[in-house]
């Protein structure tokens, strides 16, 4: 009689819809890298690994053990299933932590991949981890000012917290630009406080690089209405950077012409530096 790997008792199986057990399936099977139907101590590691994640083996040994019921040396199916079922009720460990932090991470790390092989028009895109930006990183860089005539290029990176797709990633401009939209700071980047107000669920890395794109090509002055009438000023951007961006803002609006010359001249410099 040939086992099945992906066995789970039906107590333990009335806990889940059929959806949330097949993605507990196909998370063990992203670890489960030699098909055998068990997670080991090996196999962990060279998980934890693509997460710049290392450890010393006694210990990965011992995270195994702690969910391996039977002594197997390794993590079947069902143990894996309990395990999220224990993480549900609170009962986390220092592996299931990893297991959740994992998903998202492989996540993000398919939607930066995706935006590398089927890129946005217009733009590219690096996947550039990092232990230190949460769960992952992606820089782009994306076409910009359609009515001249040479190429130019802005560069942003996008970091994802925990919460993502629940929050919205941290995504800071890395390009010297006179823009209603993004307000400059002393080393030369810009914050995208009006990120927040935008974000929703339903959005991924994909809709958030198309929406920086429109609104470099298209800005949009009404997105900074809140940011500049808000009591407090926000910690990213401080006093003397939100009134320069107040100052954009007002001849963005006032003086339009004299708002284009002066960035058609930052754009000259910078490409002249």
């Amino acid at each position: 009689m040939i086992k099945d790997v992906y066995y789970v008792p039906e107590s333990l199986r009335r806990e889940f819809s059929e959806h949330e057990l097949a993605e507990f399936r196909e998370q063990f099977q992203a670890f489960d890298t030699s098909g055998d139907g068990g997670v080991d101590a090996d196999e962990l590691a060279a998980m934890m690994a693509l997460l710049d994640i290392h450890m010393e083996r006694r210990e990965l040994v011992d995270l195994v053990a702690v969910v391996d019921a039977d002594g197997s040396g390794q993590i079947e199916f069902h143990e894996f299933v309990r395990m999220m079922s224990n993480l549900r009720r609170g009962q986390s460990t220092k592996l299931s932590k990893f297991i959740q932090m994992s998903k998202q991470a492989f996540e993000i790390r398919e939607e930066c991949r995706d935006l590398q092989t089927t890129p946005v028009v217009g733009c590219r895109a690096n996947d550039k981890r990092e232990r230190t930006c949460g769960n992952g990183a992606c820089r782009s860089t994306a076409r910009r000012h359609r009515r001249t005539k040479e190429p130019r290029f802005t560069s942003t990176s996008s970091l994802f917290g925990r919460d993502y797709p629940y929050e919205p990633p941290t995504v800071v401009l890395h390009t010297r630009i006179y823009h209603v939209n993004f307000i400059m700071l002393v080393d030369g980047t810009a914050p995208t406080e009006w990120l927040s107000a935008l974000w929703t669920p339903d959005w991924r890395a994909r809709s958030l690089i198309e929406r920086l794109q429109h609104l470099l090509q298209t800005p949009e002055p009404d997105l900074m209405v809140p940011i500049y009438n808000a009591r407090d000023v926000p910690p990213t951007i401080g006093t003397t950077a939100r009134s320069f961006g107040i100052d954009c803002f007002n001849q963005y609006v006032e003086a339009p012409e004299a708002f284009a010359r002066h960035a058609r001249d930052l754009v000259r410099r910078q490409t002249e530096a």
